[in-house]
């Protein structure tokens, strides 16, 4: 969502961009505040047959095609302003490879119980040698997710049976992860102010890595805690989550 400017003046306010599970956060972040959601290359609703067929036809790692897509989509929508990136779960990972990547972006950088510091997976080599039976493990999950009552577990099921969805899902996995890409080292290339925000009852990324984050950022800002929130903070608990955010955004 995209708070209109007047015909007479630009918009007051850096936009804001989020990675991956965004949630419902974004459109009430703040009044006068631009916010845009952004689905990265093997979830959401990006298109993603250019960038497969991309993938293999040449040695391009995934990581490599979203920084660009990325890129593009900053450059060609938000016209060139730096952005307060927001990076969720894995998407944090990809957020944090941008922003240390392009630094011109990104004015700062929220991760939310995000990737990095470790990640939900065996080692990349393994992920590799067992993306295809990985990922039929997954479809049967994903298969039953899709058919629970709650909507929130239809609706991150839905982009699934989008065209493309396995094969992009399949070239990401082939490639290791973005394990391959985003550690500890490049972690600590992120220059940007940086809030952390996390669930302490996450049972996929631990809260000691919102601790490990503080520790590898240049400049993070401090950690947040969401009592009783899982991996999906922003979701468990849009309004506690936002009131973390607020403040962060808008200091200058």
């Amino acid at each position: 969502m995209r708070t209109a400017p007047t015909s007479s003046q630009a918009p007051a306010s850096t936009p804001l961009a989020a990675e991956e599970e965004a949630g419902p956060s974004g459109g009430v972040l703040a009044e006068g505040v631009d916010c845009v959601a952004v689905d990265w290359y093997s979830g959401g609703w990006t298109e993603r047959g250019q960038i497969t067929a991309a993938l293999r036809a040449s040695d391009a790692q995934p990581w490599t095609l979203v920084r660009q897509h990325l890129l593009a989509f900053w450059e060609q929508q938000l016209r060139g302003r730096p952005v307060v990136l927001i990076g969720a779960s894995l998407g944090g990972a990809v957020a944090i490879d941008f922003a240390s990547t392009h630094p011109e972006a990104v004015e700062k950088l929220v991760l939310i119980d995000a990737g990095g510091e470790s990640y939900k997976a065996p080692p990349p080599d393994t992920v590799a040698a067992f993306a295809k039976p990985v990922l039929a493990v997954k479809g049967l999950f994903q298969a039953v997710q899709a058919r629970l009552p709650d909507d929130a577990s239809r609706i991150v099921s839905l982009h699934r049976a989008e065209p493309g969805c396995y094969e992009a899902s399949l070239a990401y996995l082939e490639s290791g992860s973005m394990a391959r890409r985003v550690g500890r080292e490049r972690i600590q290339q992120v220059a940007q102010p940086t809030l952390v925000v996390w669930g302490t009852e996450d049972d996929i990324l631990p809260l000691s890595d919102a601790y490990a984050f503080e520790r590898d950022l240049q400049h993070c800002v401090g950690v947040r805690e969401v009592p009783g929130s899982g991996h999906s903070p922003h979701l468990d608990q849009p309004e506690a989550v936002l009131a973390h955010l607020r403040p962060f955004v808008a200091q200058r």
